[in-house]
């Protein structure tokens, strides 16, 4: 529908320069994914913001993303095709570990990074420092902690309800003759209502869709997590080496 201070000619013309604009960031992005990471920000202005376990945040933007739509679409589709490599990879390398070191079982990793990721989540809300305590590398449980405080301080906590994980993928995997550094990095596609609480009460909420990518590292005897990744830093993980030193050196894949 046309307004009267917009022109249907006027309108039209936006958005075929605007769809033309965002086919051409979609090539552009091709060769030079990673630019558009410090385009979009530029672009878009946060209304809202919401900070999930471990400070991840999302935000509302205005009118531009309705513009940009074909362009977040395409560079959607292209990340996710970059994941889907990288894991079918790491499937392959985790298929010859686990036949020397059953612990490496790709199905084994999936259900505890999953119920880890889960039991975090619920942590997080409740502020029960001794579950983060139990699963965090104590180099991420100082950040927690502080986070926790400054919530605690503000009579707030951060809620993510309806939880539904729906998607896990191990991307990378580093497997050294040290056990203690070994770690592998799996990229959650999940879902929630995210709630800001103040005692018991939502002053924010938002239903929401997010991307993590979440590093587990061998320490004293178990897994912890050392590092959560928003989904802006999957280049990272997509272009880092698979590595399998155990009985054949060094197995890097620089590219994905």
């Amino acid at each position: 529908m046309c307004s009267s201070t917009l022109p249907c000619f006027m309108i039209q013309f936006i958005t075929i320069l605007s769809a033309l604009g965002a086919f051409a960031l979609a090539l552009y992005t091709l060769k030079k994914p990673t630019c558009v990471l410090f385009v979009i920000p530029t672009l878009f202005i946060s209304f809202e913001v919401f900070a999930r376990a471990g400070g991840g945040s999302s935000g509302k933007c205005g009118f531009l993303c309705m513009i940009l739509a074909p362009f977040f679409i395409f560079y959607s589709v292209y990340i996710t095709y970059k994941i889907n490599k990288k894991n079918k990879a790491v499937k392959e390398a985790l298929v010859k570990i686990a036949l020397r070191e059953p612990q490496w079982s790709e199905d084994k990793l999936i259900v505890l990074a999953t119920k880890i990721f889960r039991d975090l989540q619920n942590a997080w809300g409740e502020h029960d420092m001794g579950t983060i305590k139990n699963h965090l590398h104590p180099s991420l449980y100082t950040d927690w902690e502080s986070q926790i405080s400054a919530q605690k301080s503000r009579g707030e906590r951060n809620v993510m309800q309806g939880l539904s994980v729906n998607n896990v993928r191990i991307i990378n995997v580093k497997n050294f003759s040290d056990d203690e550094h070994d770690e592998f990095t799996v990229c959650f596609d999940a879902e929630a209502n995210d709630q800001t609480l103040v005692g018991n009460k939502v002053q924010k909420e938002k239903k929401e869709g997010f991307r993590e990518f979440w590093t587990f590292e061998w320490e004293k005897g178990k897994w912890t997590v050392r590092e959560i990744t928003q989904s802006s830093g999957w280049k990272r993980y997509i272009y880092a080496p698979i590595v399998d030193e155990v009985n054949r050196g060094l197995v890097a894949r620089k590219k994905a």
